[in-house]
């Protein structure tokens, strides 16, 4: 499986929407992604309460998606908002619009942090959840967490519920791996298209929990055209490519021996067994 750097991936999802799908069917399609993890999460989708932190950019799009349809089918979702919705990026408004009918149904609750009763407010919304969603920031920072987000995130952290983040734990660098000042410690990361090289490598990978990666519909074309080179060495991939013998046998025919190892005491004992 192929691995992108967060300007790859913008870049492969500028060509697939200029050429193939509109921004909104991408968005469409990470939050039914989402939905879907969620839903194997709980026997009953209808018994949940799911909380989810939004920022202002598409990450805050795709949350509003997964908001809807769980609410949809039947889940409880209260929204917490950094942000008043003309702030919003302009398919995230677009998805927020969306949420109307919802509203009126009493499916939704919505909490606007940093504005007039959010502590208790929120503090209720906590401990009312089975789960939360983190939707705060995408693969594209390169900045130092800001204290508003970093607020939000030692609630998210702090809360003792489990937590979905998507495409990457808020404040890992997606491309460096790198934590910008704190990060949400997630149990479970849906990442979009493909995953991201800040989620594969340390110290980002540590924030992961378990990674998911969903299919929105990047094209192949688009991914060959954009050369990508890095790819994931996964176990199954690995044990294809070695040679297999019979359980019961004790020698090898003339050829190469790989030998992967670490520790200057574990790499000698490996070359006095290849000998």
């Amino acid at each position: 499986m192929f691995v992108v750097t967060s300007e790859q991936m913008r870049r492969l999802d500028e060509e697939t929407i200029k050429r193939f799908v509109p921004g909104l069917t991408l968005m469409e399609r990470a939050g039914q992604g989402v939905c879907d993890a969620l839903a194997e999460f709980a026997d009953d989708i209808k018994s949940l309460r799911v909380a989810v932190f939004l920022g202002r950019g598409n990450n805050a799009g795709d949350g509003l998606v997964a908001a809807r349809l769980l609410a949809e089918a039947g889940a409880s979702v209260v929204l917490l908002y950094l942000h008043e919705s003309d702030e919003l990026s302009p398919d995230a408004f677009k998805n927020y619009a969306r949420l109307d009918r919802l509203r009126s149904s009493g499916r939704i609750e919505e909490v606007l942090l940093y504005h007039a009763g959010w502590e208790d407010k929120t503090v209720t919304a906590l401990q009312e959840s089975d789960v939360l969603i983190d939707a705060l920031l995408g693969t594209g920072i390169n900045s130092p967490v800001r204290e508003s987000y970093a607020a939000a995130i030692d609630l998210i952290n702090g809360s003792g519920l489990p937590v979905l983040s998507i495409d990457i734990p808020s404040g890992v660098n997606g491309t460096s791996g790198d934590v910008m000042g704190t990060a949400v410690a997630a149990d479970l990361t849906v990442t979009m298209g493909l995953p991201k090289t800040g989620s594969v490598f340390y110290p980002g990978k540590a924030f992961n929990g378990s990674l998911e990666v969903i299919d929105i519909g990047i094209p192949r074309e688009v991914i060959a055209e954009a050369m990508i080179d890095t790819h994931i060495l996964d176990r199954e991939t690995a044990l294809a490519d070695l040679p297999h013998h019979r359980p019961d046998a004790h020698k090898f025919e003339r050829g190469a021996l790989l030998v992967a190892a670490g520790s200057r005491r574990f790499a000698g004992a490996a070359q006095l067994a290849a000998v």
